[in-house]
């Protein structure tokens, strides 16, 4: 039977300790017969640090890009011979998540390929562990809309839902975009709503911040423009 893992990534460029991974990824790494990845650079970072001998590149390999077709998936799933042993590898983080490797991982399961998934980081879980809101219930809305008018009529649906239902709303922005994000949330979310923005998690510019939006706005914060950011809120 052919084999899918699911690999765990690096969350930071900057780790301030180094990253927890099970024993048996390196294993896993130096006898995979080709990889799945959001980009060589990005998984070639894993390989470096855990000192895989193998270059990512020189695996057969396969790129994911979000604008890729369905024949595409079914293409690579193809590829996948009885007996091999492949890799999907975001570039940060675990796979399948607000990435698009979850379309290929639906076409494995479709036709009988095995999908193993490595114990690693999840930024997801970790902001939300963090961040003190309802860890029972809630939802992941990947990337908000960009335009100001769809992100703001967004930002409240989800601000009603989330005082309806108590459940924790949570997306993730593009960094040069997580100072309009945050005041956009100010702006639109009830000022008893408490607010978490999480970036850079495992790194040397971690930060986590989690508060009512009405201490946010005592007390502005000016956000990183070249890290990735989570937003979690619950009103």
């Amino acid at each position: 039977m052919c084999t899918l893992y699911l690999i765990p990534n690096l969350l930071s460029e900057r780790p301030v300790y180094d990253p927890v991974f099970p024993l048996f990824l390196p294993e896993i790494l130096e006898t995979l017969d080709g990889v799945v990845v959001e980009s060589l650079k990005g998984a070639g970072k894993l390989f470096h640090h855990l000192k895989i001998k193998r270059q990512v590149r020189e695996i057969p390999h396969y790129i994911l890009s979000d604008a890729m077709k369905p024949a595409e998936f079914k293409k690579i799933a193809s590829d996948m011979k009885a007996g091999s042993r492949w890799g999907l590898i975001s570039d940060a983080g675990y796979p399948a998540v607000a990435d698009p490797g979850a379309r290929l991982i639906e076409e494995c399961h479709s036709r009988q390929i095995r999908v193993v998934p490595v114990p690693g980081y999840s930024s997801l879980i970790l902001a939300l562990a963090a961040s003190g809101l309802n860890g029972q219930k809630f939802a992941f809305h990947g990337y908000l809309p960009r335009a100001d008018q769809d992100r703001r009529a967004v930002l409240q649906g989800l601000s009603r839902e989330s005082e309806a239902r108590k459940m924790t709303q949570i997306f993730i922005e593009t960094p040069y975009r997580n100072q309009p994000v945050l005041e956009e949330c100010l702006r639109v979310l009830p000022e008893k709503t408490r607010l978490c923005v999480a970036a850079d998690l495992t790194g040397s510019q971690e930060l986590v911040i989690s508060k009512l939006v009405s201490d946010w706005k005592k007390d502005p914060v000016e956000l990183p423009g070249d890290l990735p950011a989570l937003f979690l809120f619950l009103s």
